[in-house]
C-alpha cells in the first residue's frame, strides 16, 4: 500500500478550500490517471494549533489514499 502525506506547517485561512488526491501509473509504457478522491474540505483556522491541523490533515490524505488503492486492488484482482 502506497501512503503519501501533505504538511502545510503554517497554515492560515488562504489554505482554505477543498482538496483531492490523485496520481498516474506507468502501465506498459502508458501513464493510467487515477480517478480523483473525494474532495476534503480544509479550513484554514488561526484558533487551531498546526499540530491538529496536521492530524486531520493527515488522516484525510491517508484515508484518500486506503481508499484509491483498496479500489484497485480490488479491480486487478477480479478483473486481471
Amino acid at each position: 500500500m502506497n501512503t503519501s502525506v501533505l504538511r502545510i506547517p503554517l497554515a492560515s485561512s488562504n489554505n482554505t478550500g477543498e482538496f483531492t488526491c490523485r496520481y498516474e501509473e506507468n502501465v506498459g509504457g502508458r501513464w493510467i490517471p487515477s480517478p480523483s478522491s473525494q474532495a476534503v474540505t480544509v479550513t484554514g483556522n488561526v484558533t487551531v494549533s498546526a499540530r491538529s491541523f496536521l492530524w486531520v490533515q493527515e488522516l484525510a490524505v491517508g484515508g484518500s489514499f486506503f481508499l484509491i488503492n483498496g479500489l484497485i486492488f480490488l479491480v486487478f484482482h477480479c478483473c486481471f
